[in-house]
Parts: structure tokens; C-alpha cells; sequence
């Protein structure tokens, strides 16, 4: 009952705008999804009851065996879990479910030596423990895992259990004993009253976003409806209807420019520059008072400078795949581990580096190779490069150097050959952990040695650049620099990247410089993953047929059916999420739960006001492109996850 109040309480501290009608949805929607749901809580609540009385009143051998029966009780419940069952082969969720059978076994031992009357202290000090444990580990629930189904759901069945387990400890006067009855029968009441009540949208929106519970019922009805295309293991038939059209909706919603009549790139070089964890909003091309970035912004006066890009997902691999595949992460031929960062794309999958080299470019990668990454658990992206020069992350930073020293030669090697090339020179920096470049400047925050290593990598591409300009290299390169995804600093209670869609982890900056097109800053929404379709329809044969195929098969029907949405997916086993990017408003859609946030651009950039629960208008608006993104995603996705490498 207590823990239903939380979580009632937890809502309605959120939402934006209180009102009694979505007071008492919110408990309607918290106790059907907790009469629902939460079946093995309240069977290990009744266990616990009957343990209780009959260690109190038995002799030792059956205390022993009704703690034996509570214990397999337990175990049965965690390990047959419906969620549970879908993530047993990830190892920190293993390891979490040992600690909670660990707990179930400190349960029992406590049972065992305080549910008796000739040791009342112990039972005190036990008592007090685990009743004051509950609410810390529910705060740990609501303020470090918040967005986390699996955590989440087991957090709240852990407060139960503390709570539970420290009530009966110091509940030992009948009149206690009768106060919790009464109120927890109260509360019973109420609740199943408010259950049978029609629910308002706003309750179910701001229920589920919320409310543990309540996630983890729709996630889980979510997936008994549609396992096989939430966690597809295979290739299925794709569906998705073919968009005629495709070019013209592309050129209409892509955010980009039209490139100039006549325009052929098999005339021009081609330079791909990627900074690893590089956020927009701390660059000097969005607040000229920043030193952070000061040779990007410079470049960016004499080409194609976007101030609303986003990477197709939040992470090196998935992102890295997209924009080399030329298509949404959902829609690339790419195979996913449990933990999304991680992967290799599909054997047969045709990507950039590998059409430039079928149309005679000279192909190489200049790049680091933190931990291994990209030959070890990021595997595929390397197919179509003639050379590749990978370095392993240094103490001192040093491997950027080595990034740039091999793209230099390279660069330099393709000029004096007189050889059309396609380069993709990938930094380190900065990703963290963030180091001190230079003691003279702010070092004392994350966000001041973030700052550090933008000045750093800034620096690094200046020299790129260099030799790129080098005796007219200018006038025959298309350069390219963007980010593979942002970075978060505390917003919305996480750190770095990989963890949710917002714009904190999805807007990068992107920077375009092509020969014969006039500079000019753009706000249009729009992706780093559509800057290739843009290119390649001017390219060699070859490259025109696979950017119109990617455009008619790919991101013409999704522009189509979610009416221009920029998309920014997550997809793993534990998250299904993808933000839908407007130019007035954005939409953070989760497919487990098939619920959505709405987002206002202008008054709320950094999305932390939810819309969703308190403006039907928006609300009828957004929906029916929500649904019709879930059909198409099904309908068309290439990807497929995989246990293991």
C-alpha cells in the first residue's frame, strides 16, 4: 500500500499541471497496473505474513522449512519474471538478480533469528534498518534509474519487501497491528474504486512515464503482442510500402539544400571528419562566447552550417552504421547486441566507403580505436576502406595525433597521385574520460575538461584541414565534420551518452563545405545520416542507384508516414525509443510501452516539460504519426539482434 502511494506521489510531482481528475487516474492507473503486474510482490507479501506467524509460534525445525519454502517461493518468482526472461542473458542483470536471491537469503536468515519474542532488540535494530531502507532505496529507484524497466520494476518490489519485512518487526502491539489494517484496507478501497474508474488520456500518459508499475505492464503486455518484431532474432518479409515520391518528400523534409544544377561529386574528393561525443550547444557555432571550438566555427563561415542536426542514434556503432548505410539504424542491414552500443553490420550490407571504391575512389579510414572497439565488438564498418590506421586510446591523448599524422599522408599521398579519394578520419576526443589539455584553463568540472578536449580536437581538425586546403585542395574536396552523437552533463539525470533520446545526447554539430555552393546557416531540422542520399543522387551511377533505392525503400516512406519527422532511434533490449524531431515541436516515442512525451522547440529546448499528459490538442496532433512510425518501423526494419559476436 505504501509503495502504491509512492508511486502516486512520484506522479504527481512531475507532471506539469495538477488537477484532481489526474490525481485519481494516476491511482487508478497505478493500481490496476499494480493488481496487474505486481502478482509475485503481493504472493511474496502473503508468504512473508504466513513465514511471520509460523516463526513465531513453531518449533526451529519448521521455521527452518517454512524460510526453505519462502526462499524457493522467491527464487521461482525473480527468475520466471515475465521481463526477466527476455534480458537473463545479460551479465549486470544476471549479477542483479544473484544479489536479489542473495537478499531473499539475508530475508530468511533475519526471519529466522527475529521472529522471535526472546530477542526483541535484534528485532528492533532489524526493524528500524529495513523500514528506513525502503525509502532510500526507492529514491535510488526514482532519481538513478528512472528510465531502466528491468531496475525499476525490481526496485519497487525490493521497497515493498523492506517495507513489509520492517513493518512486521516492529509492529508487535495489537494496536499497531489494527491502525495497519485499517489504513491498508482504506487504501485498498480507494484503489480498487479508482481502478474501475474510465481513465483520462492524461492519466495513462502521465501514469506511465512516472510510475514503475505501470511500465512495466505495458512493457510487458507490449510484449506479448509483438515479440518477435520488438526483438526480432531474424530477417522477417519487410512490409513497408515503396515511396514513389521519395526524392521530392527527401529534398522537401531532409533539411538540406538543393545542391547546383550539374553538379557531379565523382568530380570532387571526399572527406568525412567525426569527433566522437561532440554536443552542439558547447561549440562556439551556437554561443560565439565559448572557446571551445573556435577553427570549426571559422570553417563554418564558408560552408553549409546546420544548427539543428541530429545523429541517427546515441551511440558510436549504431550511429556510425546509419549514416555509412544511409538509412535509418531500424531500416540498416545491422545485427545488435543485447547492449545496443555494440554489434556488427550484416555480411552483404552496402555501405558508402564501398560504392565511392566500385566508382574508382581510393578509400581509406584514419581513426582511434578506444578499447578495441572497432575490431573487436563494432565490427563491419571497415569494409570498403582500402587502408585503414586505427589507434588505441592513449594516456596522453596521443592517438589523435596518430589520427591525424596517417590522415595527412594519406590526403597528401591522394593530391600528388592526382587520385580521387574518400577519406573518414574519426577523433577520440572527446569522449570521455575527459582529460586536461591545458593547465591554464578551467579543469575543475566534467564540463570544464569537456571543454578542454573540444579545444583539443578543434585543433586536431584545423591541421586536417590544412592539408586538405593545400595547394588548392579546396576547390576539389567536399568536407564533411559532424558528431557521432551529443553528450550529457546531468540532464534528465544521466551523464554522457547511450542512455535516452533527448536533445542533450542527439544534437551535433554538422558542417558542410562544397565546392560552388554559397555559405549559409540553416535551422531546419535535420541528420547527420542524410547527408550521404544527398550526395550520392549526384554521384556515379552506381551511388545514384543505391541513394535513390535507400530513398524510394527507406526514408521516403517513413518521411511519408510520419509526415517529415528527423528520427533519432535507441534500440536494444532494454529500450525501444525514438525521438521524432519537428521544426516547432519534438516527440520522444518508447515502442515497449507505446507511449509518448511531446516537447515545444522554442519554449522548451531542453525538454524537460512534458506536453504529453496535459494538451489533448497536441496530443490528437502527434498521435496518429507516433502509430503510423510504429506500423512503418515493423513494417521495415532490417535489423535483427544477436547473443554474440
Amino acid at each position: 500500500m505504501l509503495t502504491s502511494l509512492g508511486e502516486v506521489v512520484s506522479v504527481v510531482r512531475r507532471v506539469p499541471v495538477v488537477h484532481a481528475s489526474l490525481v485519481f487516474g494516476v491511482v487508478g492507473q497505478v493500481a490496476e497496473a499494480f493488481f496487474v503486474r505486481a502478482w509475485p510482490v503481493l504472493a511474496l507479501v502473503l508468504a512473508q505474513g504466513a513465514l511471520v506467524a509460523v516463526a513465531e509460534r513453531q518449533p526451529t525445525r519448521r521455521r527452518w522449512l517454512a524460510v526453505a519454502v519462502f526462499l524457493l517461493s522467491l527464487g521461482h518468482g525473480l527468475f520466471t519474471h515475465h521481463l526477466l526472461t527476455v534480458d537473463t542473458h545479460m551479465g549486470p542483470f544476471a549479477t542483479f538478480w544473484v544479489l536479489m536471491l542473495g537478499f531473499g537469503g539475508l530475508h530468511g536468515l533475519v526471519l529466522v533469528c527475529c521472529m522471535v519474542r526472546e530477542a526483541p532488540r535484534v528485532r528492533l535494530v532489524f526493524g528500524v534498518f529495513f523500514t528506513a531502507a525502503a525509502p532510500i532505496v526507492w529514491a535510488v529507484h526514482y532519481d538513478w534509474l528512472p528510465d531502466v524497466y528491468l531496475p525499476a520494476e525490481s526496485f519497487a518490489v525490493l521497497t515493498l519487501i523492506c517495507l513489509a519485512l520492517g513493518l512486521a518487526l516492529l509492529t508487535r502491539t495489537d494496536r499497531a497491528r489494527r491502525g495497519l489494517s485499517i489504513a491498508g484496507g482504506g487504501g485498498v478501497l480507494v484503489m480498487v474504486v479508482a481502478a474501475l474508474v474510465p481513465q483520462t488520456g492524461e492519466a495513462r500518459s502521465a501514469s506511465y512515464f512516472y510510475s514503475a508499475l505501470c511500465r512495466g505492464r505495458v512493457a510487458a503486455a507490449a510484449i506479448a503482442a509483438e515479440g518477435p518484431a520488438l526483438w526480432p532474432t531474424e530477417l522477417s518479409e519487410r512490409t513497408l510500402r515503396p515511396d514513389p515520391d521519395a526524392r521530392e518528400r527527401f529534398a522537401e523534409h531532409s533539411g538540406l539544400p538543393p545542391l547546383p544544377e550539374g553538379f557531379a561529386l565523382e568530380d570532387y574528393d571526399v572527406l568525412l571528419m567525426i569527433s566522437e561525443a561532440l554536443r552542439y550547444p558547447e561549440t562556439r557555432l551556437a554561443d560565439p562566447a565559448l572557446e571551445t571550438m573556435p577553427n570549426l566555427a571559422a570553417f563554418a563561415e564558408g560552408a553549409l552550417s546546420f544548427t539543428e542536426a541530429s545523429s541517427p542514434s546515441v551511440a558510436t556503432f549504431p550511429s556510425t552504421t546509419s549514416v555509412l548505410s544511409m538509412t535509418t539504424l531500424s531500416s540498416a542491414e545491422v545485427e545488435i547486441l543485447p547492449h545496443f552500443t555494440t554489434g556488427r553490420l550484416r555480411s552483404g550490407a552496402l555501405i558508402v566507403p564501398e560504392l565511392l571504391s566500385a566508382s574508382g575512389y581510393s578509400t581509406f579510414w584514419a581513426g582511434h580505436n578506444g578499447g578495441l572497439a572497432f575490431t573487436s565488438y563494432m565490427l563491419g564498418l571497415d569494409q570498403g576502406f582500402d587502408e585503414t590506421h586505427l589507434y588505441q586510446m592513449g594516456s596522453t591523448g596521443t592517438d589523435d595525433h596518430d589520427v591525424v599524422r596517417s590522415a595527412v599522408q594519406e590526403i597528401r599521398s591522394h593530391h600528388e597521385a592526382n587520385e580521387r579519394f574518400f577519406g573518414m578520419v574519426f577523433f577520440q576526443a572527446p569522449h570521455h574520460p575527459y582529460r586536461v589539455h591545458d593547465t591554464d584553463r578551467p579543469s575543475d568540472t566534467a564540463r570544464d575538461r569537456y571543454r578542454q578536449e573540444l579545444r583539443f580536437v578543434d585543433e586536431r581538425m584545423a591541421e586536417v584541414l590544412a592539408e586538405v586546403d593545400r595547394d588548392g585542395g579546396a576547390e576539389r574536396t567536399v568536407v564533411i565534420v559532424m558528431g557521432d552523437h551529443g553528450e550529457a552533463f546531468g540532464e534528465h539525470r544521466v551523464n554522457y551518452h547511450s542512455s535516452n533520446v533527448h536533445r542533450e545526447q542527439a544534437h551535433v554539430p554538422m558542417v558542410i563545405r562544397v565546392p560552388g555552393v554559397e555559405a549559409a546557416e540553416l535551422s531546419a531540422p535535420t541528420s547527420t545520416g542524410y547527408v550521404f542520399p544527398w550526395l550520392l543522387l549526384h554521384g556515379p551511377p552506381p551511388c545514384r542507384v543505391a541513394a535513390e533505392r535507400v530513398l524510394r525503400d527507406d526514408l521516403g516512406p517513413l518521411f511519408r508516414e510520419t509526415e517529415g519527422a528527423v528520427l533519432v532511434e535507441l534500440i536494444g533490449h532494454r529500450h525501444l525509443r525514438t525521438a521524432l524531431r519537428y521544426p516547432t515541436h519534438t516527440v520522444l516515442y518508447d515502442l515497449l510501452g507505446d507511449a509518448m512525451r511531446i516537447y515545444d522547440v522554442e519554449a522548451d529546448p531542453d525538454e524537460h516539460h512534458d506536453l504529453a499528459p496535459i494538451d489533448e490538442e497536441l496530443r490528437q496532433l502527434f498521435r496518429p504519426r507516433v502509430d503510423a512510425y510504429r506500423r512503418a518501423r515493423f513494417a521495415g526494419q532490417r535489423f535483427t539482434f544477436i547473443d554474440e559476436l
